[in-house]
């Protein structure tokens, strides 16, 4: 039978990871560095504190959550870099 990874339920808010709910900052990253280290925690949920939170391209991992409570509201960039390019199976 094969071995399934074990989730530990970590819980990380976004503000740890340096993310701001003021919709005029890019928290990307932030907000990504909070996925990855919940996924590397083995899974989980990210968490965020009540706000407007302006992102980009996020990439969300097996076993972990994004929480939206009310009064969490994810702003997409306008711009147009925030978005990479990337091969993937999806049809042109």
């Amino acid at each position: 039978m094969p071995s399934l990874s074990k989730k530990t339920d970590a819980t990380v808010n976004v503000k740890a990871f340096g993310a701001v709910n003021d919709s005029n900052v890019i928290s990307t990253q932030a907000i990504q560095k909070a996925i990855d280290a919940c996924s590397n925690a083995g899974g989980g949920t990210v968490t965020f504190d009540p706000g407007y939170y302006q992102t980009g391209a996020l990439f969300v991992k097996k076993n972990v959550n994004l929480h939206l409570e009310k009064r969490v509201t994810l702003l997409a960039s306008t711009d147009i870099n925030d978005y990479p390019e990337f091969r993937s199976r999806i049809a042109h």
